[in-house]
Protein backbone atom coordinates (compact mmCIF):
# COMPACT_ATOMS: atom_id res chain seq x y z
CA UNK A 1 0.00 0.00 0.00
CA UNK A 2 1.62 3.20 -1.06
CA UNK A 3 1.64 6.20 1.21
CA UNK A 4 1.81 9.18 -1.39
CA UNK A 5 3.96 11.37 0.10
CA UNK A 6 4.36 9.31 3.34
CA UNK A 7 6.68 7.49 1.36
CA UNK A 8 9.37 9.86 1.07
CA UNK A 9 12.31 11.36 3.00
CA UNK A 10 13.55 14.72 2.25
CA UNK A 11 16.92 16.58 2.10
CA UNK A 12 17.16 20.18 2.03
CA UNK A 13 20.71 21.31 0.31
CA UNK A 14 21.52 24.99 0.25
CA UNK A 15 24.87 26.97 -0.56
CA UNK A 16 25.47 27.08 3.08
CA UNK A 17 24.34 23.57 4.38
CA UNK A 18 22.60 19.74 3.34
CA UNK A 19 19.32 19.58 6.27
CA UNK A 20 17.67 15.78 5.96
CA UNK A 21 13.78 16.38 7.71
CA UNK A 22 14.28 20.12 8.60
CA UNK A 23 18.00 19.10 10.53
CA UNK A 24 21.06 19.90 9.77
CA UNK A 25 23.44 17.28 8.90
CA UNK A 26 26.87 19.30 7.36
CA UNK A 27 27.86 22.48 7.14
CA UNK A 28 29.17 23.63 3.37
CA UNK A 29 32.22 25.46 3.37
CA UNK A 30 32.16 28.00 0.35
CA UNK A 31 29.09 25.82 -1.36
CA UNK A 32 31.20 22.68 -1.15
CA UNK A 33 31.50 19.75 0.64
CA UNK A 34 34.30 19.96 3.36
CA UNK A 35 36.93 17.47 2.24
CA UNK A 36 36.76 15.89 5.78
CA UNK A 37 33.05 14.57 5.29
CA UNK A 38 33.46 12.57 2.05
CA UNK A 39 35.04 9.68 1.20
CA UNK A 40 35.15 10.12 -2.82
CA UNK A 41 31.85 11.54 -3.79
CA UNK A 42 29.76 9.87 -0.92
CA UNK A 43 28.73 12.36 1.88
CA UNK A 44 29.56 10.92 5.10
CA UNK A 45 27.42 13.00 7.84
CA UNK A 46 24.39 12.65 5.14
CA UNK A 47 24.98 8.67 4.62
CA UNK A 48 25.23 8.00 8.42
CA UNK A 49 21.07 9.72 8.28
CA UNK A 50 19.45 8.66 5.32
CA UNK A 51 20.72 4.80 6.57
CA UNK A 52 19.68 4.81 9.59
CA UNK A 53 16.22 6.59 8.21
CA UNK A 54 15.82 3.51 5.72
CA UNK A 55 16.93 0.94 8.36
CA UNK A 56 13.77 2.26 11.03
CA UNK A 57 12.01 2.50 8.14
CA UNK A 58 12.70 -1.18 6.94
CA UNK A 59 12.15 -1.75 10.88
CA UNK A 60 8.65 -0.22 10.93
CA UNK A 61 8.02 -2.34 7.82
CA UNK A 62 8.72 -5.50 9.72
CA UNK A 63 6.51 -4.27 13.07
CA UNK A 64 3.36 -3.57 10.43
CA UNK A 65 3.68 -7.22 8.80
CA UNK A 66 4.52 -4.86 5.71
CA UNK A 67 1.79 -2.11 5.66
CA UNK A 68 4.40 0.39 5.53
CA UNK A 69 6.97 -0.72 3.43
CA UNK A 70 10.40 1.38 2.74
CA UNK A 71 9.77 2.90 -0.29
CA UNK A 72 13.58 4.58 -0.79
CA UNK A 73 12.49 7.59 -2.06
CA UNK A 74 13.77 10.62 -1.53
CA UNK A 75 12.79 14.34 -2.64
CA UNK A 76 15.56 16.88 -3.13
CA UNK A 77 14.96 20.29 -2.56
CA UNK A 78 18.44 21.99 -3.95
CA UNK A 79 18.89 25.87 -4.22
CA UNK A 80 19.57 26.61 -7.63
CA UNK A 81 22.84 28.27 -6.43
CA UNK A 82 24.44 24.70 -5.52
CA UNK A 83 27.30 23.34 -7.12
CA UNK A 84 26.38 20.29 -9.60
CA UNK A 85 29.56 19.00 -7.74
CA UNK A 86 27.46 18.93 -4.64
CA UNK A 87 24.16 17.49 -5.92
CA UNK A 88 25.88 14.82 -7.55
CA UNK A 89 27.59 13.62 -4.04
CA UNK A 90 23.61 13.59 -2.61
CA UNK A 91 22.38 11.76 -5.34
CA UNK A 92 25.51 9.25 -5.14
CA UNK A 93 24.63 9.01 -1.02
CA UNK A 94 21.15 8.60 -1.57
CA UNK A 95 21.99 5.51 -3.78
CA UNK A 96 24.58 4.20 -1.43
CA UNK A 97 21.78 4.34 1.49
CA UNK A 98 19.34 2.34 0.00
CA UNK A 99 17.10 5.45 -2.00
CA UNK A 100 16.90 4.20 -5.64
CA UNK A 101 14.28 6.67 -6.47
CA UNK A 102 14.74 10.48 -6.18
CA UNK A 103 13.02 13.48 -7.41
CA UNK A 104 14.41 16.93 -7.52
CA UNK A 105 12.87 20.46 -6.48
CA UNK A 106 15.31 23.42 -7.90
CA UNK A 107 14.75 26.50 -5.41
CA UNK A 108 15.75 30.13 -5.80
CA UNK A 109 16.25 30.09 -9.60
CA UNK A 110 16.56 33.09 -12.58
CA UNK A 111 12.88 33.37 -13.20
CA UNK A 112 12.10 31.97 -17.12
CA UNK A 113 12.68 34.34 -19.82
CA UNK A 114 9.94 35.69 -21.33
CA UNK A 115 8.80 34.09 -24.57
CA UNK A 116 9.77 35.57 -27.99
CA UNK A 117 7.04 37.89 -29.59
CA UNK A 118 5.37 36.66 -32.06
CA UNK A 119 6.33 37.11 -35.59
CA UNK A 120 3.39 38.03 -37.29
CA UNK A 121 2.91 37.40 -40.61
CA UNK A 122 6.19 38.25 -42.04
CA UNK A 123 8.46 34.92 -41.71
CA UNK A 124 11.90 34.59 -42.95
CA UNK A 125 13.07 31.03 -42.83
CA UNK A 126 16.80 30.23 -42.98
CA UNK A 127 18.24 26.54 -43.87
CA UNK A 128 21.57 25.34 -43.86
CA UNK A 129 23.02 24.02 -47.18
CA UNK A 130 26.17 21.97 -47.70
CA UNK A 131 27.89 25.63 -48.79
CA UNK A 132 26.27 27.54 -45.84
CA UNK A 133 23.64 29.10 -44.71
CA UNK A 134 20.82 29.56 -47.63
CA UNK A 135 17.28 31.45 -47.71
Amino acid sequence: MQQGWLDWSAVEVTTTSIAVAGTAVLELEAGVVPAGAKRGVLIMPLFDVLTERANQATARREVTGGALPFAGRLLAVVDAAVPFSVVQGVIYTAAQSQYSEVAFLIAGGAPAAAPPPAMGSRQVMLGMGADGPCC
